[in-house]
């Protein structure tokens, strides 16, 4: 054979030597290669790699499965309370360690019943059933048809409004009314300003809620124009000054 260095001559086998340990191909392990290239230009030039020796799978068996059946959506497969052992050919019967189980079959982004299997460097060893489970992630609210601004004296009006809830998986689902709550405690009909709406819903004990802003505007004024006449904070003064308006023309018409 020949060694080749990027960017160097090949070498041909008789100029180097390969020292292969304690290598045993019948002992499962890994070993360390060693090859030294002669004295060249002064000087002994080494390189090594590892090889490993895998004894032969007999079986491979799931012991003691994971404790848990259920996760919530986007959860990552839980391990714990697995136990399993593997009986090698040479080796005989050896425990396994969770952090060498390879699972499959598992989608933390896939609502509903799924089959999880357990493999060890290629061997099945066992398969559980699991339920992967949506959440509860937001309330979103659709205020197309709500009304939002109000005269003062008006009293809310909140026909129109359609609630949904929204799940992790992104599914959406318009609740009744009975699903949620309504808190417009501060709103104030009187008083012009602005008010927070807040709407809650509770699903399988899990809370969310969204909120809006409604306004209230200042009263007074003269609905479809007054012309020229003057709107004050007294009652009535703008009628008394467009009538002695009225009166002066008179008297410079006589």
């Amino acid at each position: 054979k020949q060694m080749s260095y990027t960017g160097e001559q090949a070498v041909e086998a008789g100029a180097y030597t390969v020292d292969f340990g304690d290598f045993d191909k019948n002992v499962p392990g890994e070993y360390t290669i060693t090859i030294t290239y002669g004295e060249v230009y002064g000087g002994e030039y080494e390189a090594e790699f590892t090889v490993e020796v895998r004894d032969v799978i007999v079986s491979f068996t799931v012991t003691t499965y994971p404790s848990r059946t259920e996760f919530s959506y986007g959860e990552e497969f839980d391990l714990n309370g697995i136990a399993a052992e593997v009986v090698f050919e040479t080796l005989g019967k050896q425990d396994v360690a969770s952090s060498e189980i390879e699972i499959r079959g598992y989608s933390p982004r896939t609502v509903g019943t799924q089959t999880v299997e357990f493999y060890y460097d290629g061997v099945k060893g066992g398969e559980m059933t699991v339920t992967v489970l949506d959440a509860f992630y937001a309330v979103v609210l659709d205020l197309e048809n709500v009304k939002l601004t109000y005269q003062s004296g008006e009293a809310l009006d909140l026909t129109g409004l359609k609630v949904y809830q929204v799940m992790m998986s992104g599914s959406r689902t318009e609740l009744t009314a009975e699903q949620y709550t309504v808190d417009s405690s501060n709103f104030k009909a009187g008083e012009a300003g602005t008010y927070t709406i807040t709407v809650n819903a509770e699903i399988d004990g899990v809370t969310r809620g969204a909120s809006f802003d409604v306004t209230v505007e200042a009263g007074g004024g003269c609905n479809g124009g007054c012309g020229g006449a003057v709107t004050t904070g007294l009652p009535g003064l703008g009628v008394v000054l467009l009538l002695g308006c009225l009166v002066l023309i008179k008297k410079k018409r006589a």
